[in-house]
């Protein structure tokens, strides 16, 4: 690849995917430089990216490097390709759980869902939005009905754990109750 990149340094596809490369090496620098200089290339000739793979790479690096207002508007472009509605919609929720905005955090994450509604990262990370906004019912009822198609999600089950001790607490009732799976037998 890197002979392509000599021979067509202007190639968007080689740029995209020596990004990819770069990125999943940790090399998040060079990978951001190759994502922009894809996306200019794209831009250049066409009036949008006609595959937003490397918007999307390009606003998940810029959110690896902490300039987190450049990656949410990278990211937003990359949502105008159904490919990468989900994955922009939820690395933009992770964004807004980085700043504690959470109410805007969960907006994103439920349009994540609803153009990808067995994403297991978006699930977990809804779940974990309800319980911080003090939801825990919510989130386990969420949680509950993923675990019931995945049961060896650690993600989902670390979760339901920490939305139980959330419950718990919430109603006062300590041990047992609904979701402890034993009657709850007073005092």
């Amino acid at each position: 690849m890197k002979e392509a990149l000599k021979r067509d340094p202007g190639e968007s596809r080689v740029n995209t995917w020596m990004g990819n490369l770069l990125h999943e090496k940790g090399h998040v620098c060079k990978s951001g430089r190759l994502f922009s200089h894809s996306c200019c290339t794209d831009n250049a000739r066409l009036h949008q990216a006609a595959n937003c793979e490397a918007l999307f790479g390009l606003g998940l690096a810029l959110k690896n490097l902490g300039r987190f207002e450049d990656a949410s508007d990278t990211l937003y472009r990359a949502t105008w390709d159904y490919a990468w509605h989900s994955a922009a919609y939820y690395q933009l929720a992770c964004i807004s759980v980085i700043l504690h905005d959470l109410d805007k955090a969960y907006e994103l994450v439920e349009q994540s869902l609803g153009n990808n509604m067995f994403n297991y990262q978006a699930l977990a990370l809804n779940a974990s939005i309800l319980r911080n906004l003090g939801q825990p019912d919510k989130a386990l009822e969420i949680l509950d009905a993923a675990l019931r198609r995945d049961p060896l999600d650690w993600r989902m089950g670390y979760e339901r754990f920490l939305c139980l001790i959330a419950f718990a607490a919430d109603c006062g009732c300590g041990k047992g109750g609904k979701y402890a799976g034993e009657e709850n037998e007073g005092s």
